[in-house]
């Protein structure tokens, strides 16, 4: 993680982040930015569009970059608010899609 020199790290989880990763990132002087998104794998389950918002707010914000984007798999909640930003940066359908299948770890710089 020290190669990337991340300036923040997105969680999308809402569990507390463990005390030694916490100060990992205390140590390395990254940002943690928590963000506590309810799972949407379940069919009908959604993400609050309030939640999803103020995710991409973080993510707009090139403060942040680089900037590790996770949750617990990095595919339903992750996936969602990355594909949320891609199409704010008019990327196409065919490729927010290809990027969520084949990416498992999502640095946004």
């Amino acid at each position: 993680m020290k190669k990337l020199k991340l300036r923040a790290v997105l969680a999308l989880v809402p569990e507390a982040i463990p005390e030694w990763l916490t100060a990992f990132y205390a140590a390395n002087d990254i940002e943690l930015l928590q963000r506590g998104l309810p799972g949407n794998k379940e069919p009908f389950v959604d993400i609050p569009e309030d939640m999803i918002a103020d995710a991409l707010q973080l993510l707009l914000d090139n403060r942040n970059y680089p900037v590790l984007i996770h949750c617990n798999k990095g595919k339903h909640r992750t996936g969602c608010v990355v594909g949320c930003l891609r199409k704010l940066q008019r990327w196409s359908h065919v490729a927010i899609c290809d990027e969520c299948v084949s990416s498992p770890l999502l640095v946004v710089s």
